[in-house]
């Protein structure tokens, strides 16, 4: 009797060690990923490479998003950095948004947390 209970407890083991490795592996324990043209798996991955810089992810006619690690600080100055290197004035921070100036114009970068471990960061094009 204990050696059925025993075998029966081990294939349940390896079966749901099974099911945990494919879970990890096609990263169906990340929260969905709220862009079009890009899967989560692609973009996990490169996050994970980004190291500590701002990677781009996708860009458009419309914007071009980045990916970096959560660090909320270290990443908004380096949106800041980033964009003031292009020539834009850096004006103020309101939740998400970054807001800068250039002229007469505004430039607004915002940023959203995807999962426990990556910012999203999305900047119109000009």
């Amino acid at each position: 009797m204990l050696k059925k209970w025993f075998i029966g407890a081990s294939r349940a083991l390896v079966l749901l060690s099974v099911l945990l490795w494919i879970m990890l592996q096609t990263h169906l324990l990340y929260p969905a990923f709220p862009l079009q043209g890009i899967d989560k798996k692609t973009a996990w991955n490169q996050g994970m490479l980004s190291g500590d810089s701002t990677t781009v992810l996708l860009s458009d006619e419309k914007n071009t998003w980045y990916i970096s690690r959560l660090n909320s600080q270290q990443n908004g100055q380096r949106i800041i950095s980033m964009l003031e290197e292009q020539g834009w004035n850096y004006k103020e921070q309101e939740g998400s948004g970054y807001f800068f100036t250039k002229g007469d114009r505004t430039l607004i970068a915002t940023t959203q947390r995807w999962g426990s471990r990556f910012e999203l960061t999305k900047i119109p094009s000009n």
